[in-house]
This record gives structure tokens, C-alpha cells and sequence, in this order.
């Protein structure tokens, strides 16, 4: 594949967020997420060094401004503030999507000063619909939303801005989350159409499909109740994430999703260098653009 492929860093036309996938455990079972990665491969995840050597390249290449630290969940792993300070260090915006179930204000205040996005992933307000995504472990605590405000209020006292992940699917699609989501104050509410990749979801994920008619009536539903003056509304279909997106996976290779949702991987960035890994995938910058990648944390800063 890599012969057929343009090279694009030339050109400026590298997607510059990296979306790095360092690590596959998690403590919810999301019923729709394809981030499950073969047991085979278990002896070639990246060691805690090589996690900053690849970040570190990542950095000193050039072409990337931001760095979004998922998995899994990213605070399962117990040098995760390494990583954010390895890339703030290096000049990389730094970015963390969690399911935001084990933080807490004593563990976030640790990263002030090296976290510039926190990325909360929210479907829904409701326990039953929860419990359908699989995104619970033994029971929703009933001070849910209280947990999730102040997490978000400690955020914006600290110079973190805060992000929201919906995931649209049949058991969320009539809820209107978006009075919620201006309490939080979120500078961006990124709502996402589930994306159900064959062979890497189980069946009883199927049943969670939205059409994209369906999807974009839970977004105009919601629209009216958003501030547009402090929340900016990210919409992204399945075709949008397809291609739009460059991703490391735990064994630190390039990875992206192709429009048939085919997976490629490059060969290890560590081995081949960033630039030789970057010939061996392909992604749509026109695509990353339509789908509002393109920011920068400074200027979101200083429109307040």
C-alpha cells in the first residue's frame, strides 16, 4: 500500500493531532467501541520508555500541534502524567478523552500546567441507557452529574479546558443532553454517530445503529438549547471519522480506518522513523477540516 500513497507532510497537509491509543485496558465494556486489539499481539505493546521515545519523535518532527492521549482509559495507567508532561515538554498541545470514572480534583490537580483539553466522554444522563452503552462498572452512582460539574468547574479554575464525547445511538437518540452540557461550560461538544466496525463489536451492538437522518435530528434537537457563544457544536458522521483521523496504536504503528472501515497499520514508528511510518498511511485533511479538527488551544483561550 505505501508505494500507492501520496506523501502529504511535504505539503503541509499532515493532520496535525495525533491521536495516541497507548493503552487497551479499560474498566467499562462499550458495547460499540472497536479500540479491542488481538491478544497475540500482547508482547509488542510499548514499554513505558518507548511510549516517550514515540512521543518525543512525535514532537521533535515538527508537523503535529496537538497530542490526544486515549485507549482504553487513560487513567488506568500510572505514568499517564509522564506522558502529558513528555509532551508538553516537546511542544505538543495535550489532550486526554476520559470516561472520567476514577478522577478526581486531587488527581487532576496534578496535570495543571501540562493538560490543556479534558476530553469527558458523556452519552447520556440516564442509568438505564448507560448500562445499554456498557459504560458502567457495577452501578451508576447516584451523584453522577455533581461528580462530572466539578470536575469541570476545577478545570476552568485551572486553565483545562473541558471537551464533551457523545456517542449517538437507537438508545440515546431522543435525549437532550445539551442543558447539561452548558453547565459544564464545554468549549466544544463533539457528537459523534456510533460507528459499529464489523468484526471488532460484538452483535448485540448492531442494534445500536443510527441512521444518519436519525443523527442529525438528535443534533437539531439539541441545537437550540446550546449557547453557540461559548460551545462550539462538532458534528461527525461515519464518513467523517473515516480517513480523518491519524492514529497510534499501543504497539506504536500509524493507524487509520479507510472509507470501507478497513484498518491499515504502518510499520513501528520506532524503528522506521515518523517520517517512512507517515508514507504508509492515508489520511483526508479536507475531511479533518470539515470536521472542525482544525483549532488552536491558544486562540480558544483568548476568545474566552
Amino acid at each position: 500500500m505505501k508505494n500507492s500513497i501520496k506523501i502529504q507532510e511535504k505539503t503541509g497537509w499532515v493532520i496535525p493531532t495525533v491521536n495516541f491509543h497507548f493503552i487497551e485496558e479499560c474498566n467499562y465494556r462499550c458495547v460499540f467501541c472497536y479500540a479491542n486489539y488481538p491478544a497475540n499481539r500482547k508482547k509488542e505493546i510499548l514499554s513505558d520508555d518507548e511510549k516517550m521515545a514515540l512521543i518525543e519523535q512525535i514532537g521533535k518532527d515538527g508537523r503535529f500541534r496537538k497530542i490526544n492521549f486515549a485507549g482504553g482509559e487513560p487513567f488506568l495507567y500510572e505514568r499517564l502524567l509522564d506522558l502529558v508532561r513528555c509532551a508538553k515538554q516537546h511542544g505538543l498541545e495535550t489532550s486526554i478523552v476520559t470516561n472520567f470514572s476514577l478522577l478526581t480534583q486531587e488527581t487532576l490537580s496534578k496535570y495543571v500546567g501540562y493538560l490543556d483539553i479534558l476530553g469527558l466522554s458523556i452519552d447520556s444522563l440516564d442509568p438505564e441507557i448507560l448500562i445499554k452503552h456498557g459504560r458502567y462498572e457495577g452501578g451508576i452512582p447516584d451523584d453522577l452529574q455533581d461528580n462530572i460539574l466539578a470536575i469541570a468547574e476545577f478545570c476552568h479554575q485551572n486553565g483545562i479546558m473541558v471537551k464533551v464525547n457523545t456517542v449517538v445511538t437507537q438508545a440515546n437518540r431522543y435525549e437532550i443532553l445539551a442543558r447539561f452540557v452548558n453547565q459544564l461550560r464545554a468549549f466544544r461538544w463533539k457528537i459523534l454517530q456510533v460507528n459499529i466496525v464489523p468484526g471488532l463489536v460484538p452483535k448485540k451492538a448492531y442494534p445500536l445503529r443510527v441512521p444518519e437522518e436519525e443523527f442529525y435530528a438528535y443534533v437539531e434537537a439539541n441545537r437550540p438549547y446550546i449557547d453557540s457563544s461559548k460551545t462550539e457544536i462538532v458534528v461527525e458522521t461515519e464518513r467523517l471519522m473515516q480517513s480523518s483521523y491519524l492514529m497510534i496504536n499501543p504497539y506504536g504503528e500509524f493507524e487509520f480506518r479507510d472509507d470501507e472501515n478497513r484498518l491499515h497499520q504502518s510499520r513501528k514508528i520506532l524503528e522506521v522513523g515518523v517520517e517512512e511510518a507517515l508514507r504508509e498511511v492515508h489520511t483526508d485533511y479536507q475531511r479533518f477540516l470539515e470536521r472542525g479538527g482544525e483549532y488552536r488551544v491558544s486562540e480558544v483561550r483568548a476568545k474566552g
